[in-house]
């Protein structure tokens, strides 16, 4: 034992890169002098100081290897990874080591060959504040034929909260400790693809067979072991970049995110390291549903969603068409929509295998489904999330308001709103964390605050025939908005809403929204105003990467400082490339019997 101590001080093998990804140290302070490590739980660590000193618990860790303890609960069963690194990097004689027998890992692990990583993606699903980012999880592929008996490793927040401010309260302060699971991939399949409504992308990752069985030994290590979760940094797509570090350490991937660790940042970064060798798509069953019901029309749909409901069998149903090709589409979209409703707990069992056998025996009786000439079947349509834009941007532009003119600069370090490009983000949502805007105006030589979001989430979900989503907002920070007939002062505001947003054509969404709006503030009478409101608008995607939406809001304030409050926005982003974008937005709002009318230009970038 005391060679090898001394072997691995004189190697200085405690700061080596690979010790670094195996005990999640990182660089901390000020001047990113001193180790630390991001696993909080002290069960990881065999050195009492071993969290904030790498040559500690290396020592530790090589002692350990010779204690006579034996079974799952010693330090070679505990620690695979550690101890297949070690035993190379010192060239560990393991006749000389006590034996070892680790049940449980062999029974997990031992003998099973691992074939491929994938790195999964589940889009956002903006009606829960856990996953409005998105998320990912790692696949484990084995001898297993189907892809769905792998296993999927995830990191996630042990919450239980269902309020979801204050789930995204305790998650951005750490309030909540974070495990890593191994489940079916299956079941993950089942959770976001067919009950969240969120479609999936698998990217396959180019890591050897050997890089493979390192990175699930080191996943085996952190079975049971926290770390506190942070929302925007230290979350589920920031730890899963630890396992990757593990199987190739010199890829030092999470340095890349110190501030914050969006999941599609996070896929993007690991795609920039050369690690994805290629993509699939698995879209969700409601896309599934609303693929297939724009392939036929009104009448169609309601006789798919008759036989969906168990009102009718299509077998018995008075069919408006003798069309075979129509009947075939239209028995394909009351098979998605059973299969739906009964996984959403929509339809009993009893009425669900009835109607479905019914569904299956008239499809059956139709043949082979029509052919799309010319049509690539492996096209979906889908954008990859990972060529959207960048999440943060950064803006700068001229404008007037009331006649004075100003200079704007804009900063967002999160992450999408309505006006931005579409492609590889859910439509008609918004999400924004700590977006701050300035401005100077130059005739006062006045810098000023215009506005600070400390959360502005947006989620417009189109309702259709099929699908009925209420529609909600959530918007709280500082502005800059009118407090008497000739002044503005900087407020604080808070203004939820709810309601329903329908398509309107091809590229366009309508919505309307009832509103509160609560503001405080020195300068307004009494503090503070009170009021109900509402607000309606609409949003179209135009050909050349045009983007407008132009939107209303009447507010009527009944506490506080009583007034009323009209506004009119049209705003158009017109993306110049990749990540560039130029805004016009022309504004007016009425309080206090003056009108404030404004105008800007911005461009923006996004990186």
């Amino acid at each position: 034992m005391d060679g090898l101590l001394a072997r691995a001080r004189q190697k200085e093998l405690y700061r080596d890169r690979t010790w670094e990804a195996l005990l999640h140290y990182k660089k901390r302070g000020l001047f990113l002098t001193g180790m630390h490590s991001l696993v909080d739980d002290p069960k990881f660590f065999l050195a009492p100081d071993g969290r904030d000193n790498p040559e500690s618990e290396l020592e530790a860790t090589i002692r350990a290897f010779f204690s006579p303890e034996t079974g799952d609960g010693s330090a070679r069963c505990r620690f695979p990874a550690r101890y297949d690194w070690l035993k190379t990097a010192l060239r560990i004689d393991e006749s000389r080591l006590p034996g070892a027998y680790c049940p449980a890992f062999e029974k997990a692990i031992g003998g099973k060959e691992f074939r491929r990583a994938v790195l999964v993606f589940p889009t956002a699903h903006m009606n829960s504040p856990a996953s409005m980012f998105g998320h990912t999880l790692i696949r484990i592929d084995t001898g297993y034929r189907s892809k769905l008996l792998s296993y999927a490793v995830n990191y996630s927040a042990n919450a239980t909260d269902t309020n979801g401010l204050l789930f995204a309260f305790k998650g951005l302060f750490g309030f909540y400790k974070g495990y890593f699971s191994i489940l079916p991939y299956y079941e993950k399949v089942k959770e976001y693809n067919n009950m969240d409504q969120r479609d999936m992308w698998e990217y396959n990752l180019d890591l050897t067979p050997e890089e493979i069985r390192r990175m699930v030994l080191h996943i085996w290590e952190l079975q049971g072991i926290y770390s506190y979760y942070y929302f925007l940094d230290e979350n589920c797509s920031y730890n899963l970049l630890f396992l990757l570090e593990a199987a190739r350490p010199p890829l030092d991937l999470t340095d890349r995110f110190r501030l914050s660790a969006i999941p599609v940042d996070t896929i993007k970064a690991v795609g920039e390291a050369g690690l994805i060798s290629g993509v699939e798509y698995r879209p969700s069953q409601a896309t599934v549903i609303r693929e297939k019901a724009a392939l036929v029309n009104g009448p169609d749909r309601a006789e798919a969603l008759a036989i969906s409901e168990g009102k009718t069998g299509a077998d018995t149903f008075n069919w408006r068409t003798e069309s075979r090709n129509e009947r075939i589409l239209t028995d394909d979209l009351a098979i998605e929509l059973l299969q739906y409703n009964f996984s959403k707990g929509k339809i009993p069992k009893t009425k669900y295998k009835k109607a479905f056998l019914s569904v299956l025996e008239a499809r059956g009786k139709l043949g082979a489904e029509p052919s799309m000439d010319g049509e690539d079947p492996n096209d979906t349509g889908a954008e990859r999330p990972d060529r959207g834009h960048g999440s943060r941007r950064a803006g700068i532009g001229f404008g007037f308001r009331r006649g004075a003119p100003f200079i704007e600069m804009s900063y967002r370090p999160a992450y999408h709103d309505l006006l931005d490009p579409s492609q590889g983000y859910v439509s008609g949502s918004q999400i924004e964390f700590l977006s701050i805007s300035a401005r100077y105006y130059i005739r006062e030589n006045r810098l000023r605050l215009s506005r600070m979001n400390f959360i502005s989430i947006v989620s417009l979900a189109p309702r259709d025939w099929f699908f009925k989503p209420v529609s909600w907002k959530i918007d709280t920070g500082l502005l800059e908005k009118a407090v008497s007939a000739d002044r503005d002062s900087t407020v604080f505001f808070l203004n939820p809403g709810g309601g329903f947003a329908w398509n309107a054509g091809n590229n366009g969404l309508f919505y309307a929204l009832l509103e509160t709006d609560v503001n405080a503030g020195d300068r307004l009478r009494d503090k503070y105003a009170i009021g109900p409101g509402a607000s309606a608008g609409i949003i179209a995607s135009v050909a050349g990467g045009w983007k407008t939406h132009t939107c209303g809001r009447w507010t009527q304030y009944v506490a506080g400082d009583r007034h009323t409050e009209l506004s009119l926005e049209s705003a158009h982003r017109f993306r110049l490339g990749p990540e560039e974008a130029l805004d016009l937005i022309f504004s007016g709002s009425w309080a206090y019997g003056s009108s404030r009318p404004e105008a800007i230009m911005k461009l923006n970038r996004y990186f």
